[in-house]
């Protein structure tokens, strides 16, 4: 089956161009402001990316939805992507494994219940 004209590689559409450059260029200031290394800056703009679609689908598809107040859901999203971010670069994936502290290198450490039989 051949491509038709209109069935161009996404990263091509111009938007779309501009939304990838965007979302790379806050990511290497926003590397260089916490001084992390570039090590994880394509998962850190992959979750970026997921996170939008998520909130796009979210405000414009889901219309029936009892919404509560739209701009402080906006600022909670913006808030809790740039903390995702933040940590996605600073720790990569050993941020998200339970049981680590993302802000130290050791495992937070849990007490687990000893379990008690009747």
């Amino acid at each position: 089956m051949k491509a038709e004209a209109g069935d161009r590689n996404a990263s091509e559409v111009p938007v779309y161009r501009d939304l990838l450059y965007l979302m790379r260029q806050t990511t290497r200031e926003m590397a260089d402001e916490i001084g992390a290394k570039m090590t994880w800056a394509k998962l850190s703009e992959d979750v970026t990316f997921a996170m939008l679609l998520g909130y796009l689908q979210a405000v414009l598809v889901n219309y029936r939805y009892p919404w509560g107040d739209r701009r402080e859901l906006r600022s909670a999203y913006v808030e809790q992507l740039m903390i995702s971010k933040e940590r996605c670069l600073l720790t990569g994936l050993r941020g998200s494994k339970p049981g680590k502290n993302p802000a130290t290198k050791s495992p937070a450490r849990r007490r687990t219940p000893s379990r008690v039989t009747p």
